[in-house]
This record gives C-alpha cells, structure tokens and sequence, in this order.
C-alpha cells in the first residue's frame, strides 16, 4: 500500500512539474510573441513601448498588456491612439489566450496577417483608423466567438470574403471607409446576431434582397456612399429594432419602402442622394413617434408636407431639400421645440395664398434651438410677417437662406436683433 501511495504522488508530482514547464513555455512564446510585435515599430513616440516592455521585466505588467488572473496567458492587448507605426508581426497570432486586439487611431500600413485567424478565443478585434491595405483574411471566418469587428478607415481593397458569413456571434461590423468591393450582401445575410452594420463609403455594387429579415436584432444599417441600386425591399422597413438607416449617395430608385416605414423605436433616416421618389403619408410621424432625424434631401419625392409632421415632437433634424415637394409649408412645424436644422431648399413650395405674409416663417422664426433655417429656391410669393412684433427671437439661429424666392416688400428692422446670425442669404428676392 505504501509503494503504491509513493508511486502516486511521484506521478503527481511529475505531471505538476510538466504543467508548470507548459506553462511557462507558453508565457515564453506570448512574451516572444510581443518583443517581435515590439521590433516591427518604425514609430513609437515617447519610445513608450521601447521603455516599458523590457524583456527583465514581466510582460504582464507592460503597457497595454493584461494577462488573466489564473495564468500569465495574454489576454488584451490595447494600444490604441499611441502613435505607433510600422507592420503587424504575424506573431501575434501566437498569443492564444487573447480575447481582446485594439491598436485602433495609430498607423499600422501593409496587409492584415491571416495568423489573426490563429485567435480562437478572440472577441474583439479592433484595427480601425490605420493605413492597413490588401484583403481581409479569409481566416478571419475562423474566428467563431468575434462579437466586434472594426476595420473602419484603412486602406482594405478586394471583396469581403465569404467565410465572414460564418461569425454568427458577430455583433458589431464595422468596414467603412475603404476601397472594399463585390456584392453588398452575400456575405452578410447570415449574420444573425448583427446589430450594427456600417459599410460606409467603400465601392459595394448589387442590390439588398429580401433576405435582409433574416438580420432580426440590426440597430444601425449602414451602406451610403456606395454604388448599391434597385429598389429597398419593404423587409428593411419592418426590422423591429432599428434605429438608423443610411442608404445616402448610391443608386437606389422607387418608392422608400412601400408598404411605410412601420418601425415605432426608428430614430434617424438618411435617404440624401438617391433616386427616391413618392409621396410622403400622411401619417408618417405617427408611424415614427421616435424619430429624431430626417434626412431624404437631392432625391424625386414630390407631393405635399403633411401638416401632422408636427406630431414628430422629438425631431431635431428635418433636410427635404432638392425635391419636388409642392404645396404650401405647414406652419406646425414652428410645433416642433427640438429643431436645429430644417432645409426645405429648391423645391415648389409655396405661401398659404389667404395672407401675403409667410405665416410659417413666423412661427419657425421663434423656435428656441433652431440653428439653420433654409428656404430658398421656392416660389413662396410673399412678405416676410410683421416679425417678432413681441421680441421673442430665436437667440440660436445662425443661418438663415431665403434667396430666391420672390419675397417682396421691406425687411423687418426686428431682424438684426437675431444675434447669433452669421449667414444672411435674401439675394434675388
């Protein structure tokens, strides 16, 4: 019995003394890993990196570097905003207990390493604002427990590969601003996790299908300043929780969605630069209790402004400007306390011909936090009111274009009592 009892604890003791060796071999290879990230620096201001990651010392105590309480395993580099720059050691994959990369706001330039996809446990991977080109790593589909992806700002050419579609614990993806190409979808559709998708400003072609239901839990979609076309498909606008939609600056046609926008948490519409056209429902605010921003200037749409856009009480944001809209402009909208910025320019819209003021201008002219007001480009065929007969301005407006309009008659002397004012447009009037 007692052989046996030495036997055991000899074996134990062995296979502890094996544990640890693993152990510190492994903290060798992540340390090694970070002196070679180290060396690739071409810049590091201050020499912050060159003085405290020192090999005598414990990686784990290094600028940037935390390591998890059990072990001495890296597990978040986060360098971002420092300066660096230089490449990308591919070494990095070797640091196989990382869940958090951020060298984001630096100038990191040369290709992305596919070792990245070496980082199983990884959850964020944040490389954005750098100067990093060439393609996205296929490898990249490895890494199955990534919730943030932000590449934003780079240089990243090629199309997004498919392997992407595989990330179904990503929550976050965020690739604007590049010169990333292909299809705008069919890497996208099975992530069904995603709650924010910006592709902002790269060079995606094709058409959004139907199938971008499948994206249930989407807040914020984003894919203007591309050269996306067709028509929005009517599932878009029934995506229970989204807040932001910025299709602004591609190629898109058709009415924006048909059936409505049926979405009560939506907050920010951006449609600037398209081909849109319809007109707007009359019940549009009551569909959109939430909405905050309104943006569908240079597009087609034509009809009237329903008066009940003043039941939009948390609209701050109203660009109709570069349209068709025809009528007369509601004077509800002085109703709407939150509004900073409103453009209703170059359109054919008109004065309530019952009274040669501009009524509305009246009620807009008093609105605490108006900041822009832009009406020019309409025949509105008016005088300006008897402005502000009781001295309640609006002490927040600093741009105010009415240019070209045919307002007649004198300019209220009340006027130059909008202290704030920096741009007076009343030309060819």
């Amino acid at each position: 019995m007692g052989k046996n009892r030495r036997l055991l604890i000899g074996l134990l003791q062995s296979m502890t003394t094996m544990m640890i060796a693993a152990a510190s071999l492994n903290n060798l290879t992540d340390k090694a890993a970070l002196l070679t990230f180290k060396s690739r620096l071409l810049l590091d201001p201050g020499s912050v990196l060159a003085k405290n990651w020192s090999e005598t010392s414990s990686h784990c105590s290094w600028v940037g570097v935390s390591c998890g309480r059990r072990h001495d395993r890296v597990i978040a580099l986060v360098l971002p905003s420092m300066g660096l720059r230089g490449t990308i050691a591919g070494d990095i994959g070797n640091l196989s207990f990382l869940v958090f990369f951020a060298i984001s706001g630096n100038s990191f330039y040369g290709h992305v390493p596919e070792e990245l996809g070496r980082l199983r446990r990884l959850r964020g991977l944040f490389m954005n604002a750098n100067q990093l080109s060439g393609n996205i790593p296929a490898t990249f589909g490895l890494l199955t427990n990534l919730r943030f992806l932000n590449m934003a700002e780079n240089h990243l050419t090629g199309n997004v590969p498919r392997e992407i579609g595989n990330l179904s614990a990503l929550q976050q993806l965020s690739l604007r601003w590049n010169n990333l190409t292909g299809n705008i979808w069919s890497e996208f559709e099975n992530l069904s996790s995603l709650q924010i998708l910006s592709l902002h400003s790269n060079n995606f072609t094709g058409t959004i299908p139907a199938s971008i239901a499948n994206l249930s839990n989407l807040d914020m979609f984003d894919i203007g300043h591309n050269s996306i076309n067709g028509n929005i498909p009517s599932e878009l606008g029934q995506l229970p929780n989204l807040k932001e939609i910025y299709l602004s600056f591609n190629s898109f046609e058709g009415e924006f969605p048909r059936p409505p926008l049926n979405i009560s948490g939506l907050q920010t519409i951006a449609l600037v630069g398209n081909s849109f056209s319809g007109n707007f429902p009359p019940n549009l605010a009551f569909k959109l209790p939430n909405i905050e921003g309104i943006f569908l200037a240079s597009n087609n749409f034509s009809g009237n402004i329903p008066p009940s856009i003043s039941n939009a009480s948390k609209l701050v944001y109203l660009d109709l400007g570069r349209n068709f809209l025809s009528g007369y402009i509601p004077t509800t909208l002085g109703n709407l306390d939150h509004l900073l910025f409103l453009n209703l320019q170059f359109n054919q819209l008109g004065n309530d011909p019952s009274s040669p003021e501009l009524g509305f201008l009246a009620s807009l002219i008093k609105l605490k936090h108006l900041q822009t007001l832009q009406i020019g480009g309409n025949p509105l065929n008016g005088t300006f009111p008897r402005f502000f007969p009781d001295g309640n301005l609006s002490m927040s407006l600093t741009e105010f274009l009415a240019g070209g309009s045919g307002i007649r008659g004198q300019i209220p002397i009340e006027i130059g009592n909008l202290t704030k004012l920096i741009w007076l447009g009343i030309d060819n009037n």
